[in-house]
């Protein structure tokens, strides 16, 4: 019994300190993706004005995913946040940094993994699943707007203004999920993946993880090479363009 009650209270009180830093990883996480985007839309010279609606629907749909998931496995603390109203999610003072300095954030979706019910090990999988609704609902927004981008086209309802924002809207959703993915703490690959690492890496990571988080925004800021996103938004975004344009038979 006494083993059982010292095993429940390491659980609490890791959960605790889960709780209380993941509010400040998400806006970390928010943080990297806008530098990395912007790093990205600027060697493609994307005007930024037509990345604010595409950043606005991409974290909107990104944070939003991650509240209903949550919500769904019994942790309502940000039921609000399940909506695509961008004016939930919006950090005006991120906002306000992000039109003036080009780097910004969005306001974070408060998770509480004492909520999940069942063993370590089912909390931990339910934690995954949440983190990994965040890229998988970007995606499906990519998808989503591709195919709205070709009927456009396939009706003659295009112009220029209307191309270069569902075309940003397309990259940038793709941008913010496959940069989610990477398994570094504290992205959502990390929550994805850490079910499969050992305890003592998961408390390593977990308890360094606002550190290493910082030093990820540094990276990246400093201008490391990111050719590997920008592969795999070109390669995501060809792949929906040929399957639409396939289907609808535009040439």
């Amino acid at each position: 019994m006494e083993n059982n009650n010292q095993y429940r209270n390491n659980i609490n009180r890791n959960n605790n300190r889960k709780y209380n830093s993941y509010e400040n990883t998400r806006i970390l996480i928010t943080i990297a993706t806008i530098i990395m985007l912007l790093i990205i839309f600027k060697k493609d010279g994307i005007s930024v004005l037509y990345s604010i609606p595409a950043l606005l629907i991409a974290l909107s749909v990104h944070e939003a995913a991650h509240a209903y998931v949550a919500n769904k496995y019994g942790d309502n603390t940000s039921k609000g946040r399940i909506s695509l109203n961008p004016f939930k999610h919006i950090d005006m003072l991120g906002l306000l940094s992000l039109l003036t300095i080009g780097v910004g954030w969005g306001k974070p979706v408060s998770i509480d993994p004492r909520n999940f019910s069942g063993s370590k090990k089912r909390m931990d999988q339910i934690e995954a699943k949440v983190a990994f609704a965040g890229p998988l609902s970007n995606i499906l927004t990519a998808l989503i707007f591709s195919l709205i981008m070709v009927l456009c086209i396939k009706m003659g309802a295009i112009t220029d203004t209307i191309y270069a924002i569902l075309f940003q809207i397309v990259v940038t959703n793709i941008g913010l999920g496959l940069f989610n993915l990477i398994p570094i703490p504290p992205m959502d690959g990390y929550k994805i993946f850490r079910p499969l690492l050992s305890e003592n890496i998961k408390i390593f990571l977990d308890k360094n993880e606002e550190i290493i988080g910082f030093i990820w925004i540094l990276i990246i800021a400093s201008g490391v090479n990111l050719n590997f996103i920008s592969i795999g938004i070109k390669s995501i975004s060809t792949f929906m363009f040929k399957l639409w344009l396939t289907i609808f038979g535009v040439v």
